[in-house]
């Protein structure tokens, strides 16, 4: 994912702010060879991708008898308070949260207003759809971090994915599937999507007046910044931040072109 720098910032500040140190980060940039002689060392391993990180993990509970667990990248606030307490269970050793709790608190305050303000102004605004070209655990954690965060002006009608036979979609959360090679509905009047995905599919996807856009699978620009990122509390804060103003823009323009 192009924003992982960012993300895993942000999880390690989460963790140590809960009362968790964190060593090793295998695929972080700059790990040496002494980082990896620390690996015995965890009291658990945190499994950000089951797709790449499962064997490794499952590996080296083989290997050192080391617990793991299959928790994924921590989106949106109650996902992260209940990631944390996940761990907290593995461990025995319950996570800190008045200071993680007292910091969403105001997140929450400043977006509801943000919220209020974007359904006010533009009454016959709808989200039609998600598009997520993501991983499935990625794309799944996703959904439940909208779903949960109670923000009418993030809740869609439909959720799509894309993904290959190889992945196992949990039939009960109703995906659509996608690709470039399949036919998706016209857009209704006043409708939008929102693509988790890159750029080229965002212009294959067509309906850009009315598509709102983060890049959640490819680098787009060799321009890095770990301030651009979607994990954790502050992660949420910059997802909500980002949509809210793609969708005032696109609600201007078309405005200006009536």
């Amino acid at each position: 994912m192009p924003h992982w720098r960012g993300d895993l910032e942000e999880i390690k500040r989460i963790l140590l702010l809960a009362g968790y140190d964190t060593g090793v980060s295998l695929g972080s940039d700059g790990l040496e060879l002494a980082d990896i002689k620390r690996l015995p060392e965890a009291a658990l391993n945190v499994v950000l991708i089951p797709e790449l990180g499962h064997e490794i993990a499952s590996y080296l509970e083989m290997e050192l008898g080391q617990k793991y667990l299959l928790l994924t990248w921590p989106y949106g606030f109650n996902n992260t308070l209940q990631w944390l307490q996940h761990i907290g269970e593995a461990i025995d050793w319950p996570p800190q949260l008045e200071e993680l709790k007292n910091e969403i608190s105001l997140a929450e305050k400043d977006i509801f207003d943000e919220c209020f303000l974007l359904k006010h102004n533009f009454l016959d605004y709808s989200l039609q759809r998600i598009i997520m070209t993501t991983p499935y655990s990625i794309a799944d954690s996703l959904r439940q971090a909208i779903e949960n965060s109670g923000y009418d002006i993030i809740s869609a009608q439909e959720y799509y994915i894309k993904t290959d036979e190889s992945e196992i979609i949990d039939e009960k959360r109703n995906y659509h599937i996608w690709n470039e090679n399949i036919s998706i509905d016209k857009l209704k009047a006043d409708n939008y999507q929102l693509l988790l995905g890159t750029e080229r599919e965002r212009i294959g996807l067509g309906d850009l007046d009315r598509t709102i856009y983060l890049n959640f699978s490819m680098p787009s620009s060799k321009i890095k910044s770990k301030n651009i990122f979607f994990a954790g509390i502050r992660g949420w804060q910059n997802f909500m931040y980002m949509f809210k103003e793609q969708l005032n823009t696109l609600e201007y323009i078309k405005y200006q072109n009536q």
